[in-house]
């Protein structure tokens, strides 16, 4: 993450948390994260002073529980967010405001300028987006932005990986740069990558299976863009490159059950996942069972 764009994030989600008479919890703000989340409870709502006079980073807000949002376009009118519209962009530099009434629980992604300029080039080379963002996205229901910024969320606060979260970031600006900004679908490719390129990337997932693998190194290793890498490797395999990961991740888990007497933290740890509790969620998802139950029925 940009030093200057993690102080704004930082900042935005300390002022916020602050504010709130409520619980606040952030994932990857901190620590650097690609599009990082953080979630707000505010039972007795909030007001106009809980925000800044213009954003320090874009913030893209997805209301999770509770009533009506007035968001303020500037400094004197406002409009009404209705029940069935629950996302709304704030620009960065935007002096956007919000208001609630009632109880209300909400998250914020942080859409960093680098990460928009880079879907924005891989969808038209050359072109930057960031500090040019609309805001219309606050009055305009629009379901795939809905459904991709939920998905975000739910991966941000459920221990996803790195690879996945970017993959995710990336659909979702690109999502809202082609609905707002004019930005044309990608032109698909007609093949995927070259054996080398895609015998490369493989084998360094496997070799750094236990790290927080990045989408812009291996599509460095692939020597193409992160969005092309993305669609390249799914015609190639059939799988995103998180959902390739993750399945290598918990073939690995599974011989770790069965041969090894490491405890399942230590098996969640060595094989990439971010807790004990998101491995036995990713396992019993793929395979029905827990990993304490599977490792019971097939240890050697």
């Amino acid at each position: 993450m940009d030093a200057s764009q993690n102080d704004g994030a930082s900042a935005y989600y300390g002022k916020l948390a602050g504010a709130l008479e409520g619980g606040a919890r952030s994932y990857g703000v901190q620590q650097g994260w690609i599009a990082p989340v953080a979630v707000f409870d505010a039972p007795e709502g909030f007001g106009e002073e809980c925000w800044f006079a213009a954003s320090p980073v874009t913030v893209l807000a997805t209301r999770l529980l509770g009533g009506d949002v007035e968001w303020l376009c500037g400094p004197a009118t406002g409009r009404l967010l209705s029940k069935g519209n629950n996302v709304a962009l704030q620009p960065r530099d935007c002096p956007n405001h919000a208001r609630a009434a009632g109880p209300i629980r909400f998250a914020q992604t942080f859409l960093l300028d680098a990460l928009v300029d880079r879907v924005a080039d891989s969808i038209k080379p050359g072109a930057t987006a960031s500090g040019m963002m609309r805001d219309d996205l606050i009055f305009v229901r629009d379901r795939e932005i809905e459904h991709l910024t939920n998905a975000h969320v739910r991966g941000a606060t459920s221990g996803a990986c790195a690879l996945e979260l970017e993959a995710s970031a990336i659909l979702l600006i690109g999502a809202i740069l082609r609905r707002h900004h004019g930005f044309a679908a990608p032109q698909q490719t007609r093949g995927g990558l070259a054996t080398y390129q895609l015998r490369r990337v493989c084998e360094a997932m496997l070799a750094h299976m236990d790290e927080d693998i990045r989408l812009d190194l291996l599509a460095g290793i692939a020597g193409c863009s992160p969005t092309h890498f993305s669609r390249a490797f799914k015609q190639s395999t059939g799988l995103a490159p998180f959902q390739w990961l993750q399945q290598q991740r918990l073939n690995r888990a599974q011989i770790l059950l069965a041969e090894s007497r490491q405890s399942l933290a230590e098996i969640a740890l060595a094989t990439g996942f971010s807790s004990q509790a998101h491995f036995t969620t990713a396992f019993k998802r793929v395979t029905g069972l827990t990993p304490g139950y599977w490792r019971r029925h097939h240890r050697l």
